[in-house]
C-alpha cells in the first residue's frame, strides 16, 4: 500500500519495530502477492524475471538471488521460464517463509537461506544478479543492506526492485492509504513516522543519493511507473488488507473503524468488483566498476 508523500528518511530508533512488524506478520501469512496485470503489462514478478534472466556479459546464464524472496513465487516463475536451478538462491529472514518456499519449489536445486540482508551468506561478486519485490523499504538499516547488495555483485551486476509509487488521487487505494496511516496515527503516533520503513527507498532522487554514496550502483534507465490493476469486490479487498502488517498496529476498534470506511469506498460500486490502481516503481540499478564509491 501507499504511504504518505515523505521522502525524509525514517526514525532510526524505529528499525526495530518495523522489522518486527514484518517478521509477525510473515510467521503468519503467506507473503506472496497478487499476480495481476499491470499497465506495463505482465505481472509485478514477471516483470523482475525479465530483468534477472538477461544473459551477463560473458553470455552464461546469470546467478540470481531474490533477496526477500517469502515463499518463494517469484523463483518458481524462474524456474518455470528455464532459469538453471542450481543459479537460484532465494533468502528470507523469517525461517516460516524459507519453509513455505520449500514446500512450493519441492524438489528443486534451488537454494534457500534463512539469512539477514545485511549479511548476505555469499562471496564477493558472486551474484550476477539481485531482485526485490516490496522489501527493500524495511531491510533496515538500508545503508548496511545496500552495502552488502554492492559486495556481492559483481562489475555489471544488476539489482531490481519494485516499491511504492505515488497513487493518483481519489483511487481507492490512495484514499485507503490516508485511512489507515490516520488511523494508526491516532492510535500508534510514536510508531507512524517508521512504520513503513525506510522511505527514502520510494523516492527515486533519495534512493539514488543513497546508492551514490555508499555503492558503485547507478541508476540503469528512467524509473518505470506503473500500476497494478486489482479487480476487487469490497469483502476481497478487505482481506488482502487485512494481510497487511500495518493492521497489526490497530486495536480491534480501530481495524473495525477502517473496514467501515474502507466499505464506503466502494458504494459506488454497488457490491460489485471494482479496479483498483495500486500504484508501483520499477528500478533498475547497475553495478559499475569505474564508479568512485564514496566513504
Amino acid at each position: 500500500m501507499n504511504g504518505p508523500a515523505d521522502t525524509a528518511g525514517p526514525d532510526r530508533s524505529g528499525s526495530a519495530t518495523t522489522r518486527d512488524l514484518v517478521y509477525h506478520f510473515h510467521k503468519m501469512f503467506d507473503g506472496s502477492f497478487p499476480e495481476v496485470p499491470s499497465t506495463l503489462g505482465p505481472s509485478s514478478y514477471m516483470l523482475l524475471s525479465s530483468i534477472a534472466l538477461q544473459p551477463t556479459n560473458s553470455g552464461k546464464p546469470p546467478v540470481i538471488l531474490d533477496l526477500g524472496c517469502g515463499s518463494g513465487r517469484l523463483l518458481q516463475i524462474l524456474v518455470e521460464l528455464g532459469s538453471p536451478q542450481e543459479n537460484l538462491h532465494g533468502v528470507d529472514f523469517v525461517p516460516e517463509q524459507i519453509a513455505r518456499a520449500k514446500q512450493r519449489l519441492g524438489d528443486t536445486a534451488v537454494k534457500l537461506i534463512c539469512a539477514q540482508s545485511q549479511n548476505l551468506p555469499f562471496g564477493s561478486g558472486s551474484i550476477d544478479r539481485i531482485v526485490i519485490h516490496m522489501g527493500l523499504a524495511t531491510m533496515l538499516p538500508l545503508e548496511r543492506t545496500l552495502n552488502e547488495i554492492n559486495r556481492v555483485l559483481p562489475p555489471g551486476g544488476k539489482l531490481a526492485i519494485i516499491v511504492d509509487g505515488r497513487a493518483r488521487p481519489d483511487t481507492i487505494d490512495q484514499m485507503y492509504a490516508k485511512i489507515i496511516y490516520q488511523a494508526v496515527a491516532e492510535e500508534q503516533p510514536d510508531l507512524i513516522l517508521h512504520a513503513t520503513g525506510d522511505k527514502r527507498v520510494c523516492d527515486p532522487v533519495s534512493l539514488c543519493e543513497l546508492t551514490a554514496r555508499h555503492t558503485d550502483l547507478i541508476l540503469e534507465n528512467d524509473v518505470k511507473p506503473f500500476e497494478l490493476l486489482l479487480r476487487m469486490a469490497s469483502w476481497e479487498y478487505l482481506s488482502f488488507l487485512e494481510g497487511e502488517y500495518l493492521w497489526e498496529l490497530l486495536s480491534h476498534s480501530g481495524r473495525d473503524r477502517v473496514r467501515t470506511a474502507v466499505l464506503k469506498l466502494f458504494d459506488a460500486h454497488k457490491n460489485k468488483p471494482a479496479t483498483i490502481p495500486l500504484a508501483m516503481q520499477l528500478m533498475v540499478f547497475e553495478k559499475r566498476a569505474d564508479h568512485a564509491t564514496a566513504d
